[in-house]
């Protein structure tokens, strides 16, 4: 039988007692196997904070109408519109966005406001992204990837929160309502942009031929430019990047001479949990550096087929390394140092598995009347949405699945990470 269809049997089995709230205890003993947790070092209240961080809020109605009620068909054309939301009314523009996910029936979006305006007590941006988290029946992976970075303390984290979309009259279901990932002093900051500076912002992209600036790596890695550059300074940033993979296959010390090493683990261990399918490669793989630093990577994005939400690669199976295979991993776990990091960072995350699991009820609850509204309006839970590799039927069965594979992962990881070597 194959591990998805064995979680599938679980859920069946004990489906309505897993989307109830867990008592903590609870938890612990299904993340150890029925042992004593090893979070002696992790005081109480420091996750019941994490918890309170990582749980969703009930969604909040937002309406945007565009202009003469023009449809919003493009990725690339921005259309006029007014957003209501929380008593405010707000010029924008909006426009399509994503790649695989645009062909989606329910379409994600990009919005341009007229001015740096704070929503939902998020700082002021004028960019922002409306995730639709189509394949994503749970609408959690994204939020539960932010929890986990947020977790590890990196050093910046797309702050999100739930609406009800109703666009131009037609109620659209429930959105993630994100921070667009770019370029700033309380986003990716790089400090100041000038042609002087040596500060970038790139994402590592298997898609690269849709973007306007990009090279390719003496390994052979695709490369996007995220920050502005000029034509000297794309070629300094392709030079800087061949040196860091020079580095990468010569020694660990030369490596970390230009690699801020507790970033790469970090990144590597949000990926690594939930089995990131695009991570290292595909998409979404961001990293950045400031004037005359070192490079660090970061922040996570695109979580929606993570998780055991996937039937490639093996990666609906929540045991085996996935990441840990991809390029930079591969190379950098040569290196015993990196693996003893790895080791201690996966230690600390460990000892916060409990509350992170609960965050998982509770933004559940606080999500359950917009997601009966968002699936009567998208009938798809009995449905395999390609890549999905199941469908169980209900949101409590999709909640079910995604904490019981969970649990198998963090038990795996447990297993190959959890003690010293």
């Amino acid at each position: 039988m194959s591990p998805h269809r064995k979680l599938l049997t679980t859920i069946n089995k004990h489906i309505r007692a897993a989307y109830v709230a867990l008592p903590v205890i609870l938890l612990l003993s299904a993340c150890t196997g029925g042992e004593s947790a090893d979070v002696s070092s992790t005081p109480q209240n420091a996750s019941a904070g994490i918890a309170a961080t990582c749980t969703a809020q009930p969604p909040v109605s937002m309406t945007i109408d565009t202009a003469g009620m023009v449809p919003v068909t493009s990725r690339e054309d921005y259309v006029n519109a007014t957003i209501s939301l929380n008593g405010q009314t707000l010029s924008t523009r909006i426009r399509g966005r994503g790649n695989s996910t645009w062909a989606m029936p329910k379409k994600p979006y990009r919005l341009n406001l007229s001015e740096a305006t704070a929503l939902l007590g998020m700082p002021p941006a004028r960019n922002w992204a409306l995730l639709a988290n189509y394949i994503d029946k749970t609408m959690l992976r994204n939020a539960l990837a932010f929890c986990v970075s947020e977790t590890l303390g990196k050093e910046y984290t797309s702050r999100s929160r739930f609406v009800e979309l109703t666009l131009n009259g037609q109620y659209d279901g429930v959105y993630q309502l994100t921070e667009h990932v770019e370029v700033g002093a309380n986003k990716v900051n790089i400090g100041e942009e000038t042609e002087s500076s040596n500060g970038f912002f790139i994402e590592l992209d298997g898609m690269y031929l849709e973007e306007e600036t990009w090279f390719i790596s003496s390994m052979g890695m695709p490369y996007v430019v995220k920050s502005d550059a000029t034509p000297e300074q794309v070629v300094a940033i392709e030079a800087y990047m061949n040196d860091v993979e020079r580095r990468l296959n010569a020694d660990y010390a030369s490596f970390s001479e230009r690699v801020d090493i507790p970033s790469l683990v970090d990144f590597y261990l949000v990926n690594e949990l939930l089995k990131n399918n695009d991570a290292f490669y595909f998409s979404s793989t961001y990293m950045f550096r400031r004037q005359d630093e070192t490079l660090r990577f970061g922040p996570v994005w695109d979580f929606d087929i993570a998780a055991g939400n996937i039937d490639r690669n093996g990666n609906d199976d929540p045991t085996g390394y996935w990441t840990r295979d991809r390029p930079y991993l591969r190379a950098a776990f040569r290196y015993p140092e990196f693996e003893s990091r790895v080791r201690e960072r996966w230690r600390f995350l460990r000892g916060h598995a409990p509350a992170i699991l609960e965050s998982i009820s509770a933004s559940a609850r606080a999500l359950d009347e917009g997601q009966r509204r968002n699936f009567e309006r998208w009938d798809i839970l009995d449905v395999i949405v390609p890549p999905n590799p199941v469908a169980t039927g209900s949101y409590e069965g999709e909640i079910a699945y995604l904490q019981n594979w969970l649990r198998t992962r963090i038990d795996w990881l447990d297993g190959e990470l959890g003690t010293p070597k």
